[in-house]
């Protein structure tokens, strides 16, 4: 499981069913397994905004970038840069649900997680929806200072309490 986080080129998108035949264990045990990772701190499940309750995880991330870069450097693998953006932003919160419009909803805001390029226009290969007529939604980006009210550099988030 832990080798399978690694060697995603970007967050680690849950199928369950495929994951259980995978591994050859039963949807059931595999939620558990996700628990014990979850409760050691080693991943983070992120799981879709919904008014229903849903046991599924939609991305698996690690706890935090420390952990991502020990065991990649375990398993002889590259980092991807989106994956440690998005893993730092995750871990700047203690509720945070995966967004069909963006790619994190926290309350009632709206993020889309990106480096220095990334701007309300750009439209996904998954043709998520622009976050730019989206009320209170926000660019954060890898960079150093912005004067754009809607973009909000990465680093600002670990201050956060």
């Amino acid at each position: 499981m832990i080798f399978r986080l690694v060697e995603a080129r970007k967050p680690f998108q849950v199928n369950v069913a495929k994951l259980s035949r995978e591994f050859g264990i039963s949807e059931p045990t595999l939620y558990t397994y996700f628990d014990i990772l979850q409760k050691s701190k080693i991943i983070t499940p992120i799981k879709k905004y919904s008014k229903k309750i849903s046991k599924k995880p939609e991305k698996l991330l690690f706890s935090n970038t420390n952990i991502l870069y020990s065991y990649a450097k375990e398993f002889d693998k590259e980092v991807e840069i989106g994956v440690v953006r998005e893993t730092f932003f995750v871990n700047c919160f203690d509720t945070i649900f995966y967004s069909d419009i963006g790619d994190f909803r926290v309350d009632k805001y709206i993020f889309e997680i990106g480096g220095r390029g990334k701007s309300f226009l750009k439209e996904s290969a998954k043709h998520k929806k622009q976050i730019k007529d989206v009320e209170n939604s926000f660019v954060v980006a890898d960079i150093d200072y912005t004067v754009e009210s809607k973009k909000i550099p990465l680093w600002l988030f670990g201050f956060l309490d």
